[in-house]
């Protein structure tokens, strides 16, 4: 769970630095720590959580709901980030949808990088 936790919150920094319609409230470096905390809490904890409730519509949009569940996640995580003083504003749908596809995608790749060094 640890090593989870680690991959959503490099995804969430690399989301953060990549997508321009996400700005950071501040640069600090204790900052970005606080807000990849506080994210990958979110997609660690949370995501299975809140997948698990929502599983009929994920089942009948043939998968479709993980992309928007994952968007409600990123948008969450900056809104709890915020309320403690370290988090991220989003510039809408699509900085959310890039930011969400991008840590999925980081997460996709770390986690068969892993599976790989772990066979």
């Amino acid at each position: 769970m640890l090593t989870r936790w680690i991959l959503n919150s490099a995804g969430f920094l690399t989301a953060i630095l990549i997508v321009p319609g996400i700005h950071v409230m501040s640069t600090d470096r204790w900052h970005l720590v606080g807000i990849a905390l506080v994210a990958g809490f979110a997609n660690t904890v949370m995501g299975p959580i809140f997948k698990f409730f929502t599983f009929p519509f994920i089942f009948l949009t043939l998968g479709l709901w993980i992309w928007i569940a994952n968007m409600l996640l990123f948008w969450f995580a900056g809104y709890v980030g915020q309320q403690f003083g370290f988090g991220f504003t989003l510039d809408g749908f699509w900085a959310t949808f890039f930011g969400a596809l991008i840590v999925s995608g980081v997460n996709l790749f770390f986690g068969f990088l892993f599976r790989s060094i772990r066979e």
